[in-house]
């Protein structure tokens, strides 16, 4: 991710934006309601509404600005007290990038004790992949250009033992027709089992309460090439024209902890990490002798984004295992707006050989509109990185315009 010229961003400049990019999307957000408008409660149902739709507008260092509808229906069980509420989401966007999706997603509250979380969706996605592993250099050497046509259907049933306790197991299919490597396409299925620890009060804006999510998956992934040259060595016996089956495990550890000071003053913390092991090599060797990567190479962790280490560009350092620790201190400012301060500290590594390098570190501050009393908030952070030291390099900074928290 590299320019040719700087500008100079004034703390002034960097104000106004971030006001202007919640401002924009808050003026998007045409909202139809689904109760009877007629009812004593016309003017209390702007913030809690069951139903809404929308234009929406986003922004990230991955896609710029992107331009969509979404639509979410929200039922909260009377006694529930808005800690779970079922949800359903149909969004779709087209970015300046030519980067474009549409995903139907959501949670359910089948029963009491049972919950099904679900993604079914495609995307068309020209990104950008930098390699693997976790030294500087991925900074400045010009990524590779590729476009991902994706298609995955995901659905994750958990069963409540108690009130804070969930086990459950998981599903997941995924196809790519189009990757790093042309010629070659993959087709990714992995069952798995996972267990939650849940005591937030609420699930999109917490107050308080841990959260806590294990999850192991068993991947089996198929790689199919085109033509003679087009295969490579990607596993033991796998050369020339055909097919691979590459056997994976994926483990994710997900800790969250939501700490209320002082009335509306909250502090919050996240410890995650990724590990995705497997017995074959990501970096292989083609048919005429040349490095090249897996087509799969895009599977492995990754920090940055909109939600984990903040500031850096998502898939910039890749490798077997990711490890994060990020904190908010979150506070009001007046009646629905809210803000926050930000700090994310996490490395990737190889689980075959360990490289100890300088910590990736991401910060920043950001502010939130609250537009439902689900605690949904429309989310406008501003980030910078350690490894972009100049404060006069537009590099350095990170532009986020999104709903929902970061953890």
């Amino acid at each position: 991710m590299r320019v040719t010229s700087y500008i100079v961003l004034r703390p002034s400049y960097i104000v106004h934006r971030s006001l202007y990019l919640v401002l924009c999307t808050w003026c998007f957000v045409f909202s139809l309601s689904a109760e009877d408008q007629s009812s004593a409660g016309r003017l209390n149902s702007m913030l809690n509404w069951p139903a809404i739709g929308a234009p929406t507008a986003a922004y990230s260092p991955e896609t710029t600005w992107a331009f969509g509808v979404s639509a979410a229906g929200y039922i909260v069980m009377p006694d529930d007290n808005m800690r779970r509420a079922s949800e359903l989401n149909i969004d779709g966007a087209y970015t300046l990038r030519r980067q474009w999706f549409i995903n139907l997603s959501g949670t359910l509250y089948l029963t009491d004790r049972l919950q099904l979380s679900f993604r079914a969706g495609y995307r068309f996605y020209p990104d950008r992949f930098y390699g693997i592993g976790n030294s500087s250099p991925s900074l400045l050497s010009p990524p590779q250009q590729y476009d991902a046509s994706l298609f995955r259907l995901y659905a994750q049933p958990l069963y409540r033992l108690t009130d804070a306790w969930h086990i459950g197991g998981g599903a997941d299919i995924r196809y790519e027709g189009r990757g790093i490597t042309p010629g070659k396409s993959w087709l990714l299925t992995a069952a798995g089992a996972a267990a939650m620890y849940d005591t937030r009060e609420n699930i999109y804006y917490p107050h308080c309460g841990l959260f806590f999510k294990a999850q192991t998956y068993f991947y089996g992934a198929s790689i199919f090439a085109r033509g003679s040259s087009s295969l490579g060595r990607y596993a033991e016996g796998g050369t020339g024209e055909g097919t691979v089956f590459v056997p994976m495990a994926h483990i994710v550890l997900d800790l969250r902890h939501f700490v209320p000071l002082y009335k509306e003053l909250i502090f919050a913390y996240q410890v995650y990490a990724d590990m995705l092991i497997g017995t074959h090599t990501w970096q292989t060797t083609g048919a005429s002798g040349e490095a090249a990567y897996s087509p799969i190479s895009v599977l492995m962790p990754t920090l940055g984004g909109t939600d984990l280490l903040r500031g850096f560009y998502h898939g910039l350092f890749r490798d077997e295992s990711a490890f994060a620790l990020q904190g908010e201190l979150r506070f009001p400012i007046y009646h629905i707006l809210r803000g926050t301060v930000f700090a994310a500290v996490g490395d990737t590594y190889s689980l075959h050989q360990p490289q100890w390098t300088m910590p990736k570190v991401g910060y920043g501050i950001g502010l939130r509109l609250q537009f439902n009393t689900a605690g949904i908030n429309i989310r406008a952070d501003i980030a910078r990185n350690n490894y972009m030291n100049r404060w006069d390099d537009i590099n350095a900074y990170s532009f986020y315009l999104t709903v929902k928290e970061a953890f």
